[in-house]
Formats: C-alpha cells, sequence, structure tokens
C-alpha cells in the first residue's frame, strides 16, 4: 500500500510540475507565446532525457545483484533519473523565463 501511495504521489506531482505552467499560461490569451516557450521546452527535456537514459544506460540494482528485491520496478534504465532531469528542466525553465520577465520590465 505504502509502494503503491508513494508511485503515485510521484507520478501525480510530475505531471502538476509539467502541466501546471503551460496550463497556467494557455489561460491568458495574451501569454500564449509563454506556454508555447514552456511546451517546446519541456519536449526538448524529455527528448534528451531519453537520450541520456540510452547513452548512459546504467542497469539497475535488481538487475545486477540477485539478493535486492524490487516490488515494482520499470524495465527501462534507471539512471539519469527522469525525476531529476524533469525537475531541473523545469525549474531552470521558469527562472529563466523570469529573469526574462525582471530584465525586460
Amino acid at each position: 500500500m505504502k509502494i503503491k501511495l508513494w508511485s503515485l504521489y510521484s507520478t501525480i506531482g510530475l505531471m502538476v510540475a509539467t502541466i501546471a505552467p503551460v496550463g497556467f499560461f494557455l489561460l491568458r490569451f495574451e501569454q500564449r507565446p509563454r506556454s508555447f516557450y514552456y511546451l517546446t521546452v519541456l519536449t526538448v527535456v524529455f527528448f534528451f532525457m531519453n537520450i541520456f537514459k540510452l547513452y548512459y544506460h546504467n542497469p539497475r540494482p535488481y538487475w545486477v545483484d540477485p539478493d535486492v528485491e524490487a516490488y515494482q520496478c520499470p524495465d527501462e534504465y534507471g539512471n539519469p533519473s527522469g525525476h531529476s532531469e524533469t525537475s531541473l528542466g523545469i525549474a531552470m525553465t521558469v527562472w529563466l523565463d523570469y529573469n526574462h520577465y525582471v530584465t525586460r520590465n
């Protein structure tokens, strides 16, 4: 039960973090170019995340050591972390957008 709740929390958090900026700017007509900017950056972040996973392809611990028991784990490579890359990409995008807004006004 705890694992399912944590997985749900993690998935919902990632979805909210990726969709919220785009949705926020889509609601305001004059901010639609910013929404497109966020959507483009997120697409690039997800693209590079998949490329890095394919290039780096560090195996998950339960693939290497039979003593490690995984309750539920994806069948894809574990590192680099997609959650970490997405969080960094979103935070950097918001920071760059904010700095652009502040220096423009």
